[in-house]
């Protein structure tokens, strides 16, 4: 994120973001500026002043508004739900963990489907941890398959990873880079029944939580 942040300054995408939104209002093009407004917070979540930390409830929000703008592009082709325990709204997790794990069920999943797909979202408390889960009843893998993004995630990739392991391989390092092995990715999947991406993070104490804070 850092390269394009470099090169674009936000404020000028922000306020571009919010003219824009504010002439489709005005001209009653309400899809529109739904569609912007959401992207408008999606960008602003994804700088974050560069922190790399985040409240679970504000990664959750991410995720509606990245699945706002792709309703919007495709209509009725998915629902996605959000289940999370009440206790870990204001807990802390390394952000832009969820919203890739949604996307890659999205269009490697749902979108390959025949009709509507859907996309469910866990996030549960599990004694000092936390436990998230993206759930989809997409198009689901082979076993031939389903070992090919295992081996892409978990040894690096190479020229010849599938475009499905990209996104994962990403969240699974920077899980391991932060938590630790036991913090990586599973992933299950069956063919014409879904997949299954999975991890849990510890619950850190307040004062250790967000160390890019000031």
């Amino acid at each position: 994120m850092r390269a394009p942040q470099a090169q674009i300054n936000p404020h000028f995408l922000y306020n571009t973001l919010s003219s824009i939104h504010w002439i489709a209002l005005l001209t009653e093009e309400k899809r529109i500026a739904d569609m912007v407004g959401a992207l408008s917070d999606f960008l602003r979540f994804s700088l974050n002043k560069g922190k790399e930390f985040c409240p679970v409830h504000q990664e959750l929000s991410h995720i509606r508004n990245y699945v706002q703008v792709q309703s919007i592009r495709f209509p009725d082709q998915f629902d996605v739900d959000i289940v999370a325990d009440p206790e870990l709204q204001d807990k802390l997790m390394l952000k832009l963990l969820l919203q890739p794990l949604v996307e890659n069920a999205m269009i490697h999943g749902v979108q390959k489907k025949e009709g509507k797909g859907t996309i469910t979202v866990y996030a549960q408390r599990q004694e000092n941890r936390m436990s998230f889960l993206v759930l989809d009843d997409g198009v689901g893998m082979s076993e031939e398959q389903l070992q090919l993004v295992r081996s892409s995630i978990y040894a690096g990739g190479g020229e010849d990873s599938p475009d499905a392991s990209y996104g994962l391989r990403n969240v699974n390092e920077r899980l391991m880079l932060h938590y630790g092995p036991e913090a990586g990715l599973t992933i299950e999947s069956k063919p014409q029944a879904g997949t299954r991406v999975s991890f849990s993070i510890p619950i850190l104490e307040e004062e250790h939580e967000n160390h890019d804070r000031g």
